[in-house]
């Protein structure tokens, strides 16, 4: 059988890219996925490493297909709708072709759990962010809400304490301790029983 390259990569995203800079060096490298759609394009960047400033997360993720094309990586822009197993090796179906290859690597990223509230689409990057640590300085002495009732919205609240900001926790139902839940209303956050939505 032929194979249209030694190994596809199915996402298109940081994973993908890194994934098709390295395997392209050594092998043909088709990647498929929307960049676009990547949590990191639409993201801004200031804490990583070699970054000195602020810097938008389409120009480092188009920086690395750069680096990816400039090894011989393919990037086709369509989304993967079947992924079959051949006897040696993969066949994988777009929605108007289908290709094979020896190895598949997926990279098919994270979603986030979304609210689906009217503006927090078009928010996202300028208000409404999925990362805590990642962005709090963006909202240090600001007036924000976390929405989440487990570990994880208690431990973001937490973190942005520290920056004094004034949060408010707002779920349906909490899933973490009473007792450190009570502390974080001790320390000033507010708690919002309820739906948001």
């Amino acid at each position: 059988m032929a194979f249209d390259s030694d190994i596809i990569i199915i996402g298109s995203g940081p994973a993908g890219v890194q994934a098709a800079m390295h395997a392209s060096k050594r092998a043909s490298c088709l990647v498929f996925g929307n960049i676009e759609s990547s949590n990191l394009y639409n993201a801004h960047v200031n804490n990583y490493l070699c970054v000195e400033s602020q810097v938008d997360g389409s120009q480092l993720l188009l920086k690395g297909v750069e680096q990816a094309k400039a090894s011989g990586a393919r990037f086709i822009e369509k989304d993967v709708f079947n992924i079959e197993m051949l006897e040696n090796g993969f066949k994988v179906s777009g929605i108007d072709k289908s290709y094979a290859s020896k190895a598949i690597i997926i990279a098919s990223g994270i979603s986030h759990k979304k609210l689906n509230v009217p503006g927090e689409k078009e928010l996202l990057g300028m208000g409404v962010s999925y990362c805590a640590d990642c962005d709090c300085m963006f909202y240090k002495g600001k007036t924000i809400v976390i929405v989440g009732g487990g570990s994880a919205a208690l431990r973001a609240a937490d973190i942005m304490l520290k920056f004094d900001s004034k949060g408010y926790m707002a779920e349906i139902e909490f899933y973490v301790e009473k007792g450190n839940l009570s502390a974080l209303t001790v320390k000033g956050v507010g708690i919002i029983k309820g739906s948001i939505a």
